[in-house]
């Protein structure tokens, strides 16, 4: 086969052609004839644009051939490629083109216009376009070059025509260096200092210099070469399943022969080498039997095996050698660090995968890639997070065709096409890198998801600051925690606002056991079985059972306290019981109490609450003597009380008035004995019981069985339930005081039912005093309730007319009652009420005025022993003479104030 020896024996040159472009044309009735000149030529083909013409003595715009038979055209390469998918897909497609004469690269054509053109014909493939003159001669064009690339650090090598290579690095803005080769190689490999190429079991070395390439040598193996990797100073080798170490540069080390060079395995070792890589420090290579290992150049051993299930097919490691991804013979995909000698599973990997690039930026130094012929996948490996190290997906870029990713850098991708180009492609999951600038909230929040996936937090930071949301903020402050990285949540919480957990990050910020560390960021996120687990594989597990204290997880602490903390038991038993008895599972609260129980007389209180604990769960499974018993040896008087209370909603009244009375609750203990009719005990408590209502009880069963002295003695004593109360109103209209003699009449009237004879009286007497009081609202309240037909006929004539028009013309104003400070509580309540909203007890009133009492103004009368208010007392005895309640002579000389404090107990306790 004759060439053009203008063109030269091997390739003449690239030319981009599409095979396809004529037929386009005629199926969408392009008319070719009235858009083409008759001087140009047409050449189609399938494959990439042509960048680079060995020929570089050509005319621009010379045609190809004389006729009409070629047209030269040329398109952009992604032009091409978008119609070759329409028609695959057979989508329509319209094309138009003008200016034919920059569209395509052009090709030699001076053999062309002297020899004329006879006929052209593909290679199968379509690799190959061979063109015949009508003097016989024959010329091969090349329609697209063989993808070799390789990379060292960000130093990027790459054919660029069938005998150059060209070596650069963009990244670094070093010069570039064009490397020109004996052979068109089938592999090639760059170094710090050295480019090789190669081709079967051959290959060539250059040393680079700043200005210059020098060949070094060229070398046989003893078998083909399937890959070369290079270091600063040694090439490794894979040729018929076994690895060559050796040194590219002799010079100054003839001390060291026995590290001049390796072949791996040894002799001894059954297994075939199917991948291998190498960094500055080490060579990493994995067999068919699923062994990895790691060879320390410097000391010449090996330093690391990892042995895997399955075969393992292909190794990368990452710039520092500390972290290497691998494939295996599944084709599933695999991070593993030597350090700790861990695998953690790619998740999401396709089977698809061709090869895997590190990120090379250091701010992205977990970030890796995995492509194969349409997508990019990029996977982040997170090292420390409070869940532990973990591999995630980040997302996939669409891959354009025919190109092979070499090097990644800060998100961009830079790859290889068959044109002898290389193309730089920014990665969907950093677009943010792009810019955000003039971007709305939809667009932002997704760039924050990758920002935060990436642990890229400058620029998540810059992201909420533009998203200005509180939900943005505390998703990445959530981020700070997850990935430990405690300083930047702590500037994240503080702008949010949030004290509280500024406070508590600042507080282990300072601490260096991981696990611990992790343990409090877990709890800080709610994720608190985590937490345990790290908390006890950490130097302080006794965190973990002072978390599940803290939360009330009960059963949990005592788990961990019979590990961690044995003398704890008892005390979260005693706290476990407590919640166990207010949700109602008695069986297991009593089963804690018991538990709880120390012995141990350091611990008296804590026993002491045990033991009441226990008393009242006994009496509520029904083991009531036990409980009683208890109780009654107990020192607390409120543990009698409450275990009181519980067997009387029990109906055990016998039980109950016991405990009552051993309490020296009296009132409650008559009041219960009277429910089980034991007369003899009441009278035993008579003269501790100061309610009327039980002597009022007491005199009416002795008037039933004929004791009348006995009667006549307790009616006399119940003689304040309405007497007293109408004498004291009496005293303070003599006085003029008609606010305080109204108030004292309403609250008898608002329990009217109680007198039954005395209704009319009490509610007439309270009309006037409410309506002279100018509490008018008051005044026709109870004015409506005499009008009722009952009661009408019985009202006093003088004040009849008056009480009906007080009906017929209402007047609903109403001074508003003053308040003053519960006695127990101090809550501010009316003066005259006897119940407090506030803690629910029932307030000690007044013997003068009928308000309740107030602890600052507190004193009692020396016979009877009955409270009343001091400033009150001393006005009254300024004109009487006599207690309201026991009509004891009184002078103001013998009252003081005194602490209330025992007169409050008495009363709370009955």
């Amino acid at each position: 086969m004759a060439t053009d020896p203008a063109i030269g024996p091997e390739v003449a040159c690239q030319v981009s052609v599409i095979s396809v472009a004529w037929r386009i044309a005629q199926q969408h009735r392009m008319k070719v004839n009235g858009l083409l000149c008759s001087t140009k030529s047409l050449v189609f083909s399938t494959r990439g644009a042509v960048t680079d013409m060995r020929d570089r003595d050509v005319t621009p715009g010379a045609p190809f051939c004389q006729g009409e038979r070629l047209v030269q055209v040329g398109i952009q390469q992604e032009f091409f490629e978008d119609v070759t998918r329409k028609m695959n897909n057979q989508d329509p497609v319209d094309v138009l083109y003008l200016d034919f004469q920059k569209a395509f690269d052009k090709v030699p054509h001076k053999s062309f216009k002297t020899q004329g053109l006879d006929r052209l014909s593909w290679t199968d493939d379509g690799q190959l376009l061979a063109v015949s003159t009508l003097r016989g001669t024959l010329h091969v064009f090349l329609t697209k070059l063989p993808v070799l690339g390789n990379t060292c650090g960000t130093r990027i090598a790459f054919l660029t025509s069938l005998l150059e290579v060209t070596v650069t690095n963009h990244v670094e803005e070093e010069p570039q260096i064009t490397v020109s080769v004996e052979v068109e190689p089938n592999f090639i490999a760059v170094g710090p200092y050295h480019v090789a190429v190669g081709m079967n079991n051959r290959a060539w070395f250059y040393a680079l210099g700043e200005n210059r390439v020098e060949k070094l040598k060229d070398v046989e193996y003893l078998g083909t070469v399937t890959s070369m990797c290079l270091n600063s100073d040694y090439a490794a080798v894979l040729f018929e399943g076994r690895v060559q170490l050796h040194m590219i540069e002799m010079e100054g080390i003839e001390a060291q022969e026995e590290r001049e060079t390796r072949l791996f395995p040894g002799h001894d070792d059954k297994y075939r080498v199917m991948c291998h890589a190498l960094t500055a420090d080490f060579l990493v290579y994995g067999t068919d039997t699923g062994i990895i290992q790691y060879f320390y150049i410097e000391d010449w051993q090996y330093v690391n095996e990892y042995r895997h299930s399955v075969s393992v097919r292909k190794v990368f490691p990452d710039p520092s050698g500390t972290r290497m991804a691998f494939i295996d013979d599944k084709s599933d995909g695999f991070v593993y660090c030597p350090v700790i000698d861990t695998i953690y599973e790619i998740p999401n990997f396709p089977t698809t995968v061709r090869s895997i690039l590190w990120e090379h930026f250091t701010m992205d130094k977990g970030v890796f890639i995995a492509y194969d012929d349409d997508k990019v996948y990029t996977y982040v490996f997170h090292k420390d997070t409070i869940q532990g190290s973990k591999v995630i997906l980040a997302g996939a870029t669409k891959l354009p065709f025919s190109h092979k990713p070499l090097l990644l850098y800060n998100g961009e991708l830079t790859c290889q096409t068959q044109s002898g180009k290389i193309n730089t492609i920014l990665l969907s999951t950093h677009s943010f890198l792009a810019g955000l600038k003039d971007l709305g909230p939809n667009d932002l929040q997704p760039m924050l998801t990758q920002c935060l996936m990436l642990k890229r937090f400058n620029e998540a930071w810059d992201v909420c600051k533009l998203l200005s949301e509180p939900s943005a903020w505390t998703e990445f402050a959530r981020a700070c925690l997850h990935h430990m990285e405690v300083e930047f949540a702590i500037r994240v919480y503080r702008m949010i606002g949030n004290v509280g957990m500024v406070i508590s990050l600042e507080q282990i910020k300072g601490i260096e056991d991981h696990s611990l560390l992790a343990g409090h960021l877990a709890m800080f996120t709610n994720d608190f079985n985590l937490a345990q687990d790290l908390y006890l594989a950490s130097s302080c597990p006794i965190a973990a059972l002072e978390m599940r204290r803290d939360l009330q997880h009960w059963d949990s602490a005592l788990q961990l306290a019979k590990r961690l903390a044995p003398d704890q038991i008892a005390f979260i038993s005693k706290e476990y019981a407590i919640q166990l008895e207010f949700t109602g599972d008695y069986v297991n609260a009593l089963a804690h109490y018991e538990k709880g129980v120390t012995g141990d007389n350091k611990y008296l209180d804590h026993d002491d609450a045990c033991l009441a604990g226990i008393a009242r769960m006994s009496i509520r499974m029904g083991d009531i003597r036990r409980g009683v018993n208890q109780a009654i040896r107990h020192t607390s008087r409120v543990l009698k009380k409450d275990c009181g209370v519980i067997l009387e909603s029990m109906k055990q009244f016998s039980e109950a008035a016991q405990l009552y009375e051993k309490g020296q609750y009296y009132d409650k203990a008559a009041s219960v004995y009277i429910r089980c009719k034991n007369w003899a005990k009441v009278g035993e408590l008579l003269p501790h019981v100061t309610s009327p209502k039980i002597h009022l009880q007491y005199a009416k069963a002795k008037e039933a069985d004929g004791r009348y002295s006995l009667v006549q003695l307790e009616y006399n004593y119940c003689r304040p339930r309405l007497t007293d109360r109408m004498d004291q109103v009496s005293t303070h209209v003599k006085r003029g005081d008609h606010m305080k003699g109204a108030r004292m009449l309403i609250r008898v009237a608002n329990n009217i039912s109680k007198f039954p004879s005395h209704i009319v009286p009490i509610l007439t007497s309270t009309v006037i005093e409410c309506h002279r009081a100018g509490l008018r609202n008051s005044a026709f309240s109870f004015a409506a309730m005499l009008m009722r037909p009952e009661y009408r006929n019985n009202i006093d004539p003088k004040y009849k007319k008056k009480i009906e028009a007080m009906v017929r013309r209402p007047d609903q104003s109403e001074v508003e009652e003053f308040t003053s400070p519960c006695p127990y509580c101090a809550f501010q309540l009316p003066e005259c009420e006897l119940l407090c909203s506030g803690c629910k007890n029932n307030l000690p009133y007044c013997i003068v005025t009928g308000r309740h009492m107030v602890k600052d103004d507190w004193t009692v009368c020396p016979h009877c022993d009955f409270p009343g208010l001091y400033s009150e007392f001393k006005v009254l005895l300024a004109t009487e003479k006599a207690c309201p309640m026991c009509s004891e002579k009184l002078c103001v000389e013998q009252m003081s104030l005194v602490e209330p404090t025992p007169y409050l107990l008495r009363d709370e306790a009955e």
